[in-house]
């Protein structure tokens, strides 16, 4: 069992660290180290290439439906950061249940969801936690949730979590489960998140497959 503190620093910043003492981990996938290829993209993240910028909502949803290649294909290329960009935008056929879209691409989501917000706003909320008590509720920066993330990410990885390993989220809705499932896909790790509401049979149906739980105590316990 590896216990985790949580502290709040100010509100609505959430810190997670190890208990016990060690080395520093180094910080866990950026921007930078999963985006060389989107380098020398002439547009940044979240803006339309120029020439459909300049369509109107209208038309936009006219090329969505004539031309949805191109469409979903400048959407993707210009509203996402990609570690391999695609090279296909889609291969469905829906007679014989085949669908594939952006063929070859490959994108860290933990990326998309926090680094490229943070490079432009990173003070701005990124989550509200609406907590029981009235009137204590917590905001939470873009950047404070890529830290927190990012430390989880370091922990489970000090730990042994390799990308493609199953980890079980057991905790209550806040701002660090948020972080949790974000740092699993921050790694690779594929995560499922499990409440108490289940049975104890359910519980240990979605846990035993697991390596790791990440419990509500803010603890990890190897399963």
């Amino acid at each position: 069992r590896i216990n985790m503190s949580v502290s709040f620093s100010r509100p609505g910043l959430f810190l997670l660290s190890r208990c016990r003492t060690g080395p520093v981990l180094p910080r866990c996938l950026s921007s930078s180290s999963s985006s060389s290829s989107s380098s020398s993209s002439p547009t940044p993240p979240g803006t339309w290439s120029s020439q459909l910028s300049q369509l109107s909502y209208r038309d936009l949803y006219r090329l969505s439906v004539t031309d949805p290649d191109r469409f979903w294909g400048s959407a993707a290329t210009d509203r996402l950061r990609w570690v391999e960009p695609f090279h296909r935008v889609r291969d469905c056929e829906l007679s014989s249940g085949r669908i594939s879209w952006f063929l070859g691409g490959k994108l860290n989501v933990s990326v998309n969801c926090l680094d490229v917000h943070v490079e432009k706003h990173p003070d701005r909320v990124a989550l509200i936690w609406e907590r029981d008590e009235p009137g204590t509720e917590v905001k939470v920066t873009y950047r404070e949730l890529l830290e927190t993330t990012c430390r989880f990410a370091n922990t489970l990885k000090s730990h042994g979590i390799q990308k493609g390993d199953t980890v079980a989220i057991y905790m209550p809705v806040s701002p660090l489960a948020v972080a949790a499932m974000l740092a699993c896909a921050r790694i690779g790790a594929v995560h499922t998140v499990v409440f108490a509401g289940f049975s104890s049979e359910a519980l240990a149906g979605r846990i035993q497959d697991g390596e790791i739980l990440i419990q509500h105590s803010q603890s990890l316990v190897r399963t």
